[in-house]
């Protein structure tokens, strides 16, 4: 499968929108899954909702709901969603709504550096456990904002990584290393709650 986010910079209207995605239809197989990652932050603008359905209708098979926007989600569950389009959600901090919307899917950041507790939290909502599920959440939650100690989330997660002896690496070019003093409060964090 693959999920792209709509051309940035430029603000685009719905037919070149419909064009961007149907060339990237035409070029893959049919039964390659092609996703609208949905992610108005990085692209500068919302994809309107008719729009997405023109989408659907012409082969896409599902969104990437980056929106952060628990009502969009709710939209999209509502008039798009069906067993041949997937919404999925493109956060973990808000995977306990999503499930009780529906939402049968999540892709979490914070698994880069802390997989277990994503699990766990994925399998208490499928499984309809809301309460545990919640109690996860909240502390899904509190370990997402380590993420923002850091000059950006991706550097961050490679400092979880390196502090909890998983790997070091290093960010891809132009990133840098996150510096020694996010480092710590990174650590320091990890460690008030309990993880390290």
């Amino acid at each position: 499968a693959a999920a792209a986010v709509g051309p940035y910079y430029f603000h685009h209207n719905e037919d070149s929108l419909l064009e961007f995605y149907g060339s990237m239809l035409k070029a893959v197989n049919p039964d390659f899954p092609v996703y609208v990652y949905h992610n108005p932050k990085f692209s500068g603008y919302e994809i309107s909702l008719s729009t997405m359905k023109k989408l659907k209708k012409m082969g896409i098979h599902g969104i990437k709901d980056a929106t952060f926007n628990i009502l969009t989600f709710a939209t999209y569950m509502r008039e798009l969603a069906d067993d041949d389009f997937d919404i999925v959600l493109g956060t973990e901090a808000m995977w306990l709504s999503a499930r009780a919307l529906g939402g049968e899917a999540f892709i979490p950041g914070l698994a880069n550096a802390l997989p277990e507790i994503c699990h766990k939290m994925y399998l208490e909502g499928i499984n309809n456990d809301f309460k545990a599920c919640r109690k996860t959440q909240f502390r899904v939650n509190e370990l997402r904002d380590i993420m923002y100690l850091a000059k950006s989330t991706q550097l961050a997660i490679y400092a979880m990584l390196e502090i909890r002896g998983i790997i070091k690496a290093y960010p891809r070019s132009p990133f840098v290393p996150a510096e020694e003093n996010e480092k710590e409060a990174i650590k320091k964090r990890l460690n008030e709650l309990g993880v390290i």
